[in-house]
């Protein structure tokens, strides 16, 4: 019978049958039945083709049927839109949207909300500009509509405001309900209380579900009581999403037990691909095999980025390649902003230079901020100098 109907060209009919194909993993038949629906004008298909094309990474596509959704007053459609604007960084537009969604009140309906998706992201951009109180507000409308992710933000804000009870109910009621977030953060919880093996369970549930932070912990916990190869394994499945710092994880993992090639295969790809940290980290292998050819090579990288940490290194290298005045110019910006370990190398740079006074002050600056290098460094000075 719907088949029937959607043949006669009854939009609703053809949504219905995308929304069937779907569930039976036929995305190809899916998208055909809900195009052709929202070129009939329904705004439900237009919304529902948006996030299909979005799924396989459509973008422009997407956009425009959400945006032809928003405008016909479909609330899919307008949630839709704000949550692609608000990814992209232009939140002032994302809330217009987001707003309009998360305020729809139902006709004939008291007491219920819009979209919970745009009340959550709502919340989100509202945190990020210090509205924290209005934040919650979505959160709780969010989270009582049973949005899982709504409701793990919220306990995170309750956590920060000492309210560790209220949040760990919520967490604790998400997780039970699938929510990997909130898993997560009752895993996070357990850790702080000193409990690894419920926090190990609370991972691994939130694992399994995909959750990528959790993978990272979950190998963090497995690798420190000598279980590597789960712990390799849960770093690999985090590295094939794509998650940078799982990448790094495993890059180091894999160093420390001698594969080295992959170990270096994993940095480079990570730092190619315009991770500044990865930069530096590859650098700072090179460096431990001896190549300081490439190792100041990615450390400039990172850099031109601003990284500090690169700055120093390279700083140190030339410094022991009797570069003094580079040195100092790359140190002395950073110690003006008081990075301590700047401050320390910076003294030890002009010692070398014969500049003691400038050499004491740089060092005391460097001590009083606890770097336990200066606090070396000045005593050698001192006793040197008598």
């Amino acid at each position: 019978m719907l088949r029937k109907a959607a043949e006669s060209h009854y939009p609703p009919a053809m949504a219905n049958l995308s929304d069937l194909a779907i569930t039976q993993g036929d995305t190809t038949r899916a998208e055909g039945w809900v195009r052709k629906a929202a070129a009939m004008g329904y705004p439900p298909a237009m919304a529902k083709l948006g996030m299909l094309l979005n799924d396989r990474g459509e973008k422009g596509e997407a956009e425009d049927w959400a945006r032809r959704a928003a405008r016909a007053g479909d609330i899919e459609g307008t949630a839709f839109l704000g949550v692609i604007l608000s990814q992209r960084g232009e939140e002032a537009e994302a809330e217009v949207w987001l707003r309009k969604a998360a305020s729809f009140k139902y006709p004939g309906v008291d007491g219920i909300y819009g979209n919970p998706i745009a009340m959550t992201q709502l919340g989100s951009i509202l945190l990020r500009r210090g509205e924290a109180k209005e934040a919650e507000l979505w959160w709780r409308r969010s989270a009582n509509a049973g949005e899982l992710h709504a409701a793990a933000f919220l306990g995170t804000l309750l956590k920060e405001h000492s309210e560790i009870a209220k949040a760990e109910a919520l967490w604790r009621k998400a997780a039970e309900e699938g929510g990997e977030e909130g898993a997560h953060n009752m895993g996070v919880l357990s850790f702080e209380k000193g409990n690894k093996t419920e926090a190990e369970d609370w991972f691994r549930k939130a694992a399994d579900a995909g959750f990528v932070n959790s993978m990272k912990n979950l190998a963090g916990l497995l690798n420190e009581r000598g279980e590597g190869a789960e712990a390799e394994h849960w770093l690999c499945k985090a590295a094939e999403l794509n998650d940078a710092q799982a990448i790094e994880m495993l890059a180091a993992f894999l160093e420390e037990r001698g594969q080295v090639e992959e170990a270096e295969r994993l940095w480079r790809r990570n730092a190619e691909a315009g991770n500044v940290q990865a930069a530096v980290m590859l650098g700072n292998f090179y460096s431990r095999s001896g190549d300081d050819a490439q190792a100041e090579i990615w450390w400039r990288n990172a850099a031109n980025a601003g990284n500090a940490e690169a700055i120093i290194n390279i700083a140190v290298l030339l410094r022991h390649r009797g570069e003094r005045a580079e040195a100092i110019s790359l140190l002395r910006p950073l110690a003006e902003m008081n990075n301590p370990s700047a401050m320390a190398n910076l003294g030890a740079v002009l010692y070398d230079s014969g500049e003691s006074r400038e050499t004491e002050l740089w060092m005391r600056r460097a001590v009083e901020a606890g770097n336990p290098i200066a606090m070396t460094n000045l005593g050698i000075w001192f006793s040197r100098s008598r």
